[in-house]
């Protein structure tokens, strides 16, 4: 069942990444399989959690997304990818500052979670488009440190370097990303 609810998201995910042959094909594809997913089990926590991503990457209703969330959260209030999933949502919708409580609640129930960079990584950007620039250069690291492979987190590191005037280190931290992706545009990024 949750690789099914993985499908759905991936196949959202895949556009909005960059890596889709197709990315409206896959991203009404993806629409679907969640639509279906909640007719069949409006109640299932993982299903309502890929369901509100989907629809925010999908459709930019971040409301539905957040009000989804919601749902799975008060079947499953534990569930710290849901809260990390939650913060990602606010920070989409242009809210970092209510996204920082939810990233700090996710990594609090699960400090050892396998997907930790990516709750570091979400703490880096909501400080850093909050303006507390410092302290996401913090996480920023902490995200590298927690997944090195993870080009996400170089290029955090770069943007927080140079955010806080470290321009030289943030230049070296640019060249480490773009050696890891030399295909790396702002434009393709931005697109």
């Amino acid at each position: 069942q949750d690789g099914r609810h993985l499908l759905r998201v991936r196949l959202a995910l895949r556009p909005f990444h960059g890596y889709s042959a197709d990315a409206a094909r896959d991203f009404r594809e993806a629409l679907s399989l969640a639509r279906r997913a909640l007719d069949s089990d409006p109640e299932d926590p993982v299903g309502l959690r890929a369901a509100a991503v989907t629809v925010v990457l999908v459709e930019r209703d971040y409301q539905a997304g957040w009000d989804l969330m919601d749902r799975s959260l008060a079947i499953d209030s534990n569930s710290a990818y849901s809260w990390a999933l939650r913060g990602w949502i606010s920070i989409w919708a242009g809210e970092p500052e209510q996204a920082i409580p939810e990233f700090e609640r996710a990594i609090r129930l699960s400090p050892y979670d396998q997907w930790i960079s990516n709750y570091s990584l979400g703490m880096a950007f909501a400080l850093n488009t909050s303006s507390r620039f410092e302290e996401g250069l913090r996480w920023a690291r902490r995200a590298l440190q927690e997944n090195p492979s993870w080009i996400a987190c170089h290029r955090q590191l770069a943007g927080a370097l140079a955010l806080v005037g470290r321009l030289e280190e943030a230049r070296d931290a640019a060249r480490r990303h773009q050696s890891i992706d030399p295909n790396f545009t702002v434009r393709r990024w931005v697109e």
